[in-house]
């Protein structure tokens, strides 16, 4: 757990300063059924705070996020500058 360059600026505000966990990248062949669940049990069993992000056409991870627990907390830039919606979980 460190602090991911990415996340330094939001256009918003998070909803907490403390130490983070990001979940980068998920994906599925669509056989296993509740991958990100899975990812986000495991992750949060190491780190109380987790952050995400993901591309504005990205409506199934959006409604991933959402559903396990994760809040819309403003925009993001990633590396080559394009925008992402920022998500926050904290316990």
């Amino acid at each position: 757990m460190a602090e991911d360059p990415t996340y330094k600026e939001i256009e918003g505000a998070w909803l907490d300063y403390s130490t983070y966990g990001t979940i980068h990248r998920i994906a599925s062949d669509g056989i296993m059924h509740q991958v990100f669940n899975k990812a986000v049990n495991f992750c949060s069993k190491r780190c109380a705070h987790l952050r995400a992000d993901t591309h504005e056409d990205n409506k199934i991870m959006q409604k991933v996020l959402l559903k396990n627990g994760f809040q819309e907390t403003g925009i993001i830039y990633v590396e080559d500058g394009t925008p992402r919606i920022a998500y926050e979980k904290v316990k």
